[in-house]
């Protein structure tokens, strides 16, 4: 969805440690309401490898920059730390979904119904590519299938749902992925 705003938007947050994107903070709503809005994680002393921090300071510098660029626009709505403002390293930008109509119908898990067929095309690449080593990998975008209930997805979704329930799926007209589970979707759910 938020292709919509442009790829400089995209740009930014990969340039960023993206911990996780989640639909609201429990922690810190007072009546728990889902807007069409999404909660953004980063880790501003940016990635790690084998468990240290490459370079805090550039991360640091990166994400400040970030939000700067982000408070100019009309989507962004807030910024906060998640953990210790003092000592943390943990942040949450929180910006405005561009559709706030197909909002409530992901929140259906009707994801097939979210968007036409010309927005697919527009924002949803059929194939991405990959990199394992030398090799160079094409590969089918699982989001792309399950928006338009792509028939070559119908037995990795039925294979999905007896790993998972132990149930076999004989009724495919359904969506071919499961609904939001919000304990999953929220920041401290709990």
């Amino acid at each position: 969805m938020f292709k919509h705003y442009g790829q400089e938007l995209i740009d930014i947050i990969r340039e960023n440690e993206l911990i996780g994107t989640f639909l609201q903070d429990y922690g810190i709503s007072k009546n728990k309401e889902l807007k069409p809005e999404v909660y953004f994680l980063f880790d501003v002393n940016g990635s790690k490898q084998y468990g240290h921090y490459l370079d805090i300071s550039t991360a640091r510098l990166s994400f400040m920059k970030m939000i700067a660029r982000l408070k100019q626009k009309p989507y962004y709505v807030i910024d906060y730390p998640f953990d210790s403002n003092r000592d943390g390293h943990l942040h949450v930008v929180v910006l405005k979904i561009p559709f706030p109509e197909k909002f409530e119908i992901f929140l259906k898990g009707e994801y097939s119904k979210m968007y036409s067929d010309e927005e697919i095309e527009q924002y949803i690449p059929k194939k991405y590519v990959i990199q394992e080593g030398d090799k160079t990998i094409e590969k089918v975008s699982k989001i792309y299938q399950v928006l338009t209930r792509d028939p070559d997805y119908k037995s990795v979704f039925a294979d999905q749902c007896y790993d998972e329930f132990r149930v076999r799926i004989t009724d495919f007209d359904r969506e071919w992925d499961f609904p939001p589970f919000m304990p999953n979707e929220i920041l401290r759910y709990g």
